[in-house]
């Protein structure tokens, strides 16, 4: 994969991510020169060689998202950063499809997040056997409860149509909430599962590492981990406590761009209505 100019990498930590006998996977985070002791990016696989090359991916996209920040306001209209300056509904492929279906999912995640844990709208509850992988089946012994729920509409963009399915895993850990989502238009349960799984466990992870660290040096994601860390009561009795039904999901923002340093494409997607979580105040966001 093809390093953009001014993009220079430091080092990368990899880790086998065990729970048990069982092996897990493995875990990937690269570090910058600039920034020797704080992660760039990161990526889980289950390969050594799957987690890199995702971690470098994620860098990639982050510098690439960094130069848009920089550049000028026509430019950043372009990609909707005059709507949201995070880094929300943004993916990056060496190929433009899996780009594109990668922000449209990361857009209908953002969406089904806000309704479901900020609104409260109700998503259809459902199971996922243990036995389904043997990720998942290793992974679902560590936590104290877990929920899953499901939410599964159409998406109209441009001259097409997509239907767009999003697993939410909601997951105590003692007086902790830790969430999991992914969404995904191929509906493959197994793979978002695992994804949503990894993702609650990581969390989990990440909260008991933020204790020691000082409040100046917690990003704002690293905050709300750990604020919801102790407030399961707090974020699981916003669940379907809203009887409305759930609005379309409409796309206000879908661009495709290709980037000859990087020899890859970004794209971003954004549905209308949804707020930066930075926007959103600790007790009004799981």
């Amino acid at each position: 994969m093809k390093l953009p100019e001014g993009l220079a990498l430091d080092h990368a930590e990899i880790s086998k991510l065990e729970f048990g006998d069982k092996s897990l996977g493995f875990e990937c985070f690269i570090f910058r020169p600039e920034e020797p002791l704080t992660a760039f990016s990161g990526g889980f696989g289950k390969t050594e060689d799957l987690a890199k090359q995702i971690a470098i991916s994620e860098a990639i996209e982050r510098h690439l998202l960094e130069r848009l920040w920089s550049s000028d306001p026509q430019i950043q209209g372009k990609w909707g950063l005059d709507i949201n300056s995070t880094s929300s509904g943004f993916a990056f492929s060496s190929f433009p499809v899996p780009a594109s279906q990668r922000s449209l999912s990361e857009a209908y995640e953002h969406f089904v997040r806000y309704h479901a844990l900020n609104q409260g709208r109700a998503m259809e509850s459902f199971r996922v056997a243990m036995n389904t992988t043997e990720l998942i089946g290793a992974l679902t012994e560590n936590f104290d409860e877990i929920h899953w729920f499901k939410q599964t509409q159409e998406i109209e963009i441009q001259d097409f149509r997509i239907n767009l399915t999003c697993l939410i895993l909601v997951t105590r850990i003692g007086k902790g909430l830790f969430i999991g989502a992914k969404a995904s238009p191929d509906r493959e349960v197994g793979q978002m599962a695992e994804h949503c799984l990894v993702e609650a466990w990581r969390n989990a992870r990440i909260a008991r590492k933020s204790a020691t660290m000082p409040q100046d040096q917690k990003s704002w994601t690293r905050k709300r981990t750990e604020f919801f860390a102790s407030n399961w009561s707090l974020g699981f009795a916003k669940l379907n406590t809203n009887p409305s039904g759930w609005p379309a999901p409409k796309i206000i923002l879908f661009h495709t761009e290709k980037f000859d340093s990087v020899d890859g494409y970004l794209s971003r997607a954004l549905c209308e209505g949804i707020p930066a979580s930075r926007e959103i105040g600790f007790d009004e966001l799981a």
